[in-house]
């Protein structure tokens, strides 16, 4: 089942010319499959074929390899037509070619980077249970009565559990880490409104602080875009401290966040661009509007005011 592993601890081994037999363990193991597992899950065909019904009918020694298999066991080669050592024999009863590359599949879930993984014939290596794909047109879901009766008339002995969409299946590997993503996201919603409130309370008290300073300039003929930019000055020098130590905190915050969730880098631009433009733009408001009325208020009520 992709994302809940399940590879079996197949060993294999490859002809080496320099070392000799060289060892294969596939860190996601070895699936055991049959005819059209790879179009009913969309795994793409990267060279060569995959399993055919004639290779089940011949109990043909072929298996397919993934991406990741191939490229750390024969790079810059193509494997298509290389053989695989059943164990460690060299022996030709467990010579095993590989007719297939496909590609690579997070089978061990999202988190977890896809491994080496080598597909394997059923026809020979039997199972008493299988997972059983199907792809329909429409809900999934619909179609389950009528695979229990087509299953049932083949053999009424059959059981059958579990049977679920694999929109399903996804949705309960992430059920986790989407709860957790929530939480965090709103711990973080939180946190900037908070430094916004901080940050709009500060800056503006202190610039109406200075409502008598801007009225003995204005007084003593100080033009009022000079005055704008002697307020706006420390504010914007203020906040680009700020956000400079912040954005060090969230790279390094980031890197924790990665490893917690899926698909979080640990420097993502757009949600560091957001939160540096909201505060950025939080402070200046903060500085502008009490400054724009102190500029605009006469000068002898600004020297009156306390």
């Amino acid at each position: 089942m992709p994302l809940f592993g399940g590879g079996e601890p197949y060993q294999f081994s490859i002809q080496d010319p320099g070392r000799g037999m060289v060892e294969v363990n596939p860190t996601s193991g070895t699936y055991i499959i049959t005819p059209g597992y790879f179009q009913v899950l969309t795994i793409p065909l990267v060279s060569g074929r995959t399993f055919t019904q004639k290779d089940f009918a011949e109990h043909s020694p072929v298996v397919v390899v993934n991406q990741q298999l191939a490229r750390q066991f024969w790079p810059g080669e193509d494997p298509v037509g290389k053989v695989l050592h059943l164990g460690k024999s060299a022996k030709d009863k467990d010579k095993l070619e590989v007719i297939g590359i496909v590609g690579d599949v997070r089978n061990e879930g999202l988190r977890q980077e896809s491994g080496t993984a080598v597909y394997f014939p059923e026809s020979r290596a039997p199972r008493e249970k299988l997972n059983l794909f199907v792809r329909t047109n429409g809900d999934p879901l619909s179609t389950a009565g009528g695979i229990r009766r087509v299953i049932y008339d083949f053999e009424p002995e059959q059981a059958i559990n579990d049977i679920a969409s694999l929109q399903q299946v996804v949705h309960n590997t992430v059920a986790q880490p989407r709860f957790l993503s929530a939480v965090l996201s709103a711990f973080g919603g939180t946190a900037l409104l908070l430094a916004s409130v901080g940050i709009f309370g500060v800056i503006s008290h202190n610039v109406r602080q200075r409502t008598r300073e801007i009225g003995v300039r204005m007084a003593l003929g100080a033009d009022r875009q000079n005055v704008l930019i002697m307020i706006l000055h420390p504010a914007l020098l203020l906040i680009a401290i700020g956000l400079g130590a912040g954005l060090v905190l969230a790279m390094l915050s980031g890197r924790l966040l990665a490893g917690m969730l899926y698909g979080v880098s640990s420097s993502d631009p757009m949600a560091l661009a957001a939160a540096v433009g909201i505060l950025a733009s939080v402070a200046v408001f903060a500085a502008l509007m009490p400054a724009l009325r102190a500029t605009q208020v006469d000068p002898i009520v600004a020297l009156r005011y306390e």
